[in-house]
This record gives C-alpha cells, structure tokens and sequence, in this order.
C-alpha cells in the first residue's frame, strides 16, 4: 500500500509486478477544462518494435541524466546531474567534446539556435552558457521544472504559477507573457498545483508543446510562439490507462493533508523535419512505451523497445528520455542511451512482442 507523511520530501520509486515487467515512478510530495477530442484519437495505430544492441550512452544507474538536441537535430547533448559534466555527442554515439564539467543543480536545459546552453537551475535561474562553456547571461525566473528556448532566443519555462502553466521570458529575463491554464483535476489546492505540472519543447516552427506529467487526464496543449492557444488533444493508450489506473488509485487512498501521484509522461521530444510529437512513458513489456503525434492532434504510431547488451534480451518498460531525429530515436533508460532506426521496426500484435 502507498502512503505519505505530512512533511516527506519528494521519493522516487521504481513498482515491479509479477503479471509483466511494469515499470512506475510515483511522486510524493507534501505541503476542469475539457481536453478538446480529437475524432481521429481512438482509432487503432500500429505498434512498432525497434531493437538495439549496446547503448551508445553508458549512464549509472544512480545518476540521473538529461538529454537534449541541437536545433536541427544532428547532434545529442547528455547532461549528468551528479557530476555536472556537458557532453556532446555525435548522432552515433561518439563524443565530440565535453563543454565542462560544473554544471550543477541543473533541472533541465535546452540548446538555442547557436549551439548556446540554457541550463534551468534549482536556484530558479536560467544560466545561459556558450558552446564551448563560457557564461553568456543569466536570470531569475519559477522554479524551472522544464526548458524550451524559441528561435528568437526567448525561453518557455514550465511551472504552475499564480494560475498559469507557462511563463515566456526574453533573453534579457523580462517577463513577457503566461498562459495555459491550470486544471481542476483535485480539490486541494496542493495537490492540484502538482497534477498540472508538465514538460515544454517547441517545434521547428515555433510552436509550444505543453505535457502533462501527472494529470489523471493526461493532454497535450499546443500554443503560438507568443502564447496562442492553437489546439489540445487527450494522451490515449494501454500504457497511459496503467499509468492512470495507479494514479486514480493512489488519489482515492492517499492520506490526509499529503499530495503526489505517479509519472505517466516521462518524455517529450519534436521532430525537426516532421513536426510531429514524440511522448514518452513507462508500461508493460507488452505495450507501447512511445507514441508519436502529428501536428493535429492524431496519433500516428505507437513504439516498443527492445535491447541486446551482453546477450541479454529486455524489453524496455522505462523510457526516461528521449530525442528524435530524422529516421533515427535516441531513448534513455536506467541501463543507458539507446539508439534505433526507426525505419528498421517490425510491426507487432501488442501483447505479443517478437
């Protein structure tokens, strides 16, 4: 049984079942508009199977690792949280350079269209970096739980804040705009602020991607560079219904004046030539763990993960981040940064991986 206590700082725990390697990271903490539908939503897609032998990041298992893109998506950035160290990798795994090794407190980055870093900090500042390391700028902001930096330079930081999900500040750190309205997912104010958190990127043209992280109703909300909102659309699928069924129950039974829930979005990445959407998330070994969205709201195709490393076979059931580019898709596990070729997939019966 879960359970919370009135002063517990945030956990992280990992839920194994034994009907199916399942994968689950439930959150404790302490102290609605509809989602447009879109028609197409509930119709079948097909399930790929990707494999991939050694993984072309090696990451420890106690560590914790950030992954970002460049702009046009031909180069991959790790970022280890507990040693600070930036390193830049080519789409085949090599390391090009390490950009330094003292970027600490770091909640999340992004890169900017001149390879510049944009490290959130725990601190709520944004540290502003060049390629090669050296300090460019830096303001205070929310406390950055997410990053995107738009074309122009401008950067989208996640976090509900005084009613609003996302905050747009120029490079300088002016405040320019908020938008993306929290939901009313719980009655305690506490707990609802947590349920609206969410991750930001931005596509090629622009546009912001806002994701629910928690959300019993997991969306998608899609703005203009200057907080438009352009359309929404509901998460939907047997991984995101797992993730769910352990969040609605974990709500009903969760202790008085606690707040929290599980992890149903993991990840998010666009593709620069498509514009689609990318989410990531944790499930069975059977399911689809990744789905990709076009630009309308329709899903496309659903993904599932298999790895070959030291001749041990396992179907991934944890994606913790990712990155998509062209034909290729670079997915972080505990184990490791894998990357697939998507092109090379095999379409399975869900329930029934090859």
């Amino acid at each position: 049984m879960l359970s919370t206590k009135s002063k517990r700082r945030a956990v992280l725990s990992t839920l194994l079942f034994v009907t199916g390697v399942v994968s689950a990271i439930v959150v404790y903490r302490t102290s609605a508009n509809n989602t447009t539908q879109n028609p197409a939503q509930g119709r079948r897609v097909p399930l790929i199977v990707l494999q991939s032998s050694e993984p072309v990041i090696r990451n420890d298992y106690a560590r914790k690792t950030l992954l970002a893109p460049s702009k046009d998506g031909q180069i991959l950035y790790s970022l280890d949280t507990m040693t600070g160290e930036l390193i830049v990798y080519e789409k085949n795994g090599k390391p090009a350079k390490k950009v330094g090794d003292s970027f600490f407190n770091v909640e999340a980055f992004a890169v900017g269209s001149k390879h510049e870093f944009y490290l959130a900090q725990s601190d709520s500042t944004v540290r502003i970096v060049s390629s090669d390391g050296r300090r460019l700028n830096a303001f205070h902001t929310v406390y950055p739980k997410s990053i995107a930096v738009l074309g122009n330079g401008n950067v989208v930081v996640a976090l509900p804040f005084k009613g609003k999900n996302l905050h747009l500040y120029n490079g300088q750190g002016l405040l320019l705009a908020s938008f993306g309205d929290l939901r009313p997912f719980d009655a305690n104010q506490t707990e609802n602020q947590f349920l609206n958190e969410g991750r930001v990127v931005v596509g090629p043209d622009d546009q912001i991607y806002y994701i629910s992280t928690y959300a019993p109703q997991p969306y998608v909300s899609r703005f203009s560079s200057e907080g438009q909102l352009l359309g929404e659309f509901q998460i939907e699928g047997e991984a995101v219904d797992l993730q769910t069924g352990f969040t609605n129950r974990f709500l009903n039974q969760k202790e008085f004046g606690a707040s929290g829930g599980f992890t149903i979005i993991t990840s998010a990445s666009v593709s620069p030539e498509t514009g689609h959407l990318w989410l990531g998330m944790n499930g069975l070994s059977t399911q689809g763990t990744v789905y990709e969205y076009d630009q309308t709201g329709t899903k496309v195709r659903e993904f599932a993960f298999i790895t070959n490393s030291n001749n041990k076979r396992r179907n991934v059931t944890d994606v913790t981040d990712m990155v998509v580019s062209g034909n290729s898709l670079s997915i972080l596990t505990m184990g490791g940064t894998y990357a697939f070729e998507i092109s090379d997939g095999l379409i399975a019966t869900p329930g029934r991986l090859p």
